[in-house]
């Protein structure tokens, strides 16, 4: 399995957000490799978790952590400033 691509995150001054040189943090693998599982079972999250060796309950815990975390890029994606000043998405007025 080649490793996932690190996440290019923007500029916020957040070191701990920011992996170091060209290592990955292990958030983004593991959840590479759970994606990753879920595919190669057909979605069939008992299945994946078994692989996985966590239990079922934990592989949906980080499913929902995984959404969340989701819901939380995209929202920051549709409220940042553009070079005009401007805000976009949920915020303009």
């Amino acid at each position: 399995m080649a490793l996932p691509t690190p996440p290019q995150h923007s500029a916020t001054g957040d070191d701990r957000s920011q992996p170091r040189g060209d290592g990955l943090r292990l958030r983004d693998i593991e959840r590479a490799a759970v994606e990753r599982t879920l595919a190669l079972t057909g979605n069939n999250r008992s299945e994946a978790a078994r692989i996985l060796c966590i239990s079922r309950p934990t592989l949906l815990r980080k499913l929902k952590a995984y959404r969340a975390a989701d819901a939380v890029e995209t929202t920051r994606d549709s409220t940042s400033t553009y070079d005009d000043g401007n805000k976009r998405g949920s915020d303009r007025q």
